[in-house]
C-alpha cells in the first residue's frame, strides 16, 4: 500500500542574526506552538531610573532635562520663586538650615524634567517667532538672572520678549495637572509673586505667565502688570525675613499644603520659634 506523501510546510525564524529571516515569507513559525504571552519586563527603564537617580546625587544635568529640586545654592539669599509660598520654607532657605536627607526619586527626576523640557520647548516656539518676525516679536532673551542687592534677592526668570522693538514683558512658563488647570481663572498669589520680583528687577511694567495642560498641552496665559501695593507687600516681606533672622526668630506664619515635600519639614518641627544656629553652617553675613 502506498502511502501520499505530504508537502512539510517550511518554518521560517524571525531571528536576522541566525540568518534564517525571509522578509518576504510568511513570518510565523510552523514547527512550534504559539508563544505564551510573556510577563510585563523592563530593560531600559532601569538604566534609565539608575541614571537619574545618580545625576541628582551628583548635581547634573543630563542633555539639560530633568530639572532638580533643591540643589545647592547660595547662602544667605531670598529667592524669588520662593517668596510667594510658605514663610517659613523662605526662611529656612535664606538662613541654609540644615535640609533632610532625602534619597533622590527617579519618577520625581521625570515630573521636574519634563516641566523643564516644556519650558525649552516653549521657548524654542518663541525664538522661532523672532527668527519669522511673527507676532511683531523682535527679540528674546532665556534664563534672565537678576537681583535685587537691597532686598538679598536674586532670582532667574524664564524669558523677556519684546515686542516691535518698544515693549517688553517678562514671561514665566508653568504646568499644571488637568484638574487644576481648568480652574485657572488667573494667575496664582505664588506666580503673581515671582513675576512682581522679576519686574521690579528688570524695570519692567507686565509679565505674561503661561500655563501648559500636563495632560493634552493645552495653553492659557494670565497678563500680570505691575501693582505697586502689592510690591509693598513683598517688600515688607523680605524686610521681615531679614529681621527675624538678625534676632534669631523663627517665622509663625507657614503654609501646611507643601509640608509633605518641604526639604526643611524636620528642622521646621523641631524648631520652638527660635534658630538653632547648629542647624546652619555660619551666622548670617549681611549684605546691608
Amino acid at each position: 500500500m502506498l502511502r501520499r506523501r505530504t508537502k512539510r510546510k517550511r518554518a521560517f525564524s524571525n531571528d536576522p542574526v541566525s540568518g534564517g529571516f525571509d522578509p518576504a515569507g510568511d513570518h510565523r513559525s510552523y514547527d512550534r506552538e504559539p508563544a505564551k504571552k510573556v510577563p510585563d519586563q523592563t530593560f531600559l527603564i532601569p538604566i534609565i531610573d539608575r541614571t537619574l537617580v545618580q545625576c541628582a546625587r551628583d548635581e547634573e544635568d543630563p542633555y539639560e532635562a530633568p530639572a532638580r529640586a533643591g540643589g545647592k545654592r547660595s547662602k544667605y539669599i531670598i529667592h524669588a520663586s520662593e517668596l510667594g509660598g510658605c514663610t517659613r520654607k523662605a526662611f529656612f532657605s535664606f538662613v541654609n538650615a540644615q535640609q533632610d536627607d532625602v534619597q533622590p526619586s527617579a519618577q520625581a527626576q521625570r515630573w521636574f524634567g519634563n516641566g523643564h523640557a516644556g519650558h525649552r520647548r516653549v521657548q524654542g516656539y518663541l525664538f522661532e517667532a523672532w527668527k519669522r518676525k511673527i507676532g511683531g516679536v523682535t527679540r528674546v532673551w532665556e534664563d534672565v538672572k537678576l537681583s535685587i542687592p537691597s532686598m538679598c534677592m536674586t532670582g532667574e526668570l524664564d524669558s523677556v520678549v519684546e515686542i516691535a522693538y518698544r515693549y517688553r514683558y517678562v514671561f514665566e512658563f508653568k504646568t499644571s495637572g488637568k484638574a487644576a488647570f481648568y480652574k485657572l481663572r488667573k494667575a496664582s498669589e505664588t506666580w503673581e509673586t515671582q513675576t512682581h520680583s522679576y519686574m521690579k528687577a528688570m524695570k519692567l511694567t507686565a509679565s505674561v505667565v503661561m500655563v501648559e495642560c500636563k495632560d493634552n498641552q493645552d495653553l492659557r496665559e494670565f497678563w500680570v502688570p505691575f501693582d505697586p501695593n502689592k510690591w509693598a507687600k513683598i517688600e515688607e516681606k523680605c524686610d521681615t525675613l531679614i529681621t527675624l533672622a538678625r534676632k534669631s526668630l523663627i517665622p509663625k506664619d507657614r503654609d501646611e499644603s507643601g509640608c509633605f515635600f518641604c526639604e526643611y519639614k524636620t528642622t521646621c518641627a523641631r524648631t520652638k520659634g527660635r534658630i538653632d544656629w547648629a542647624t546652619v553652617d555660619e551666622k548670617v553675613k549681611w549684605p546691608r
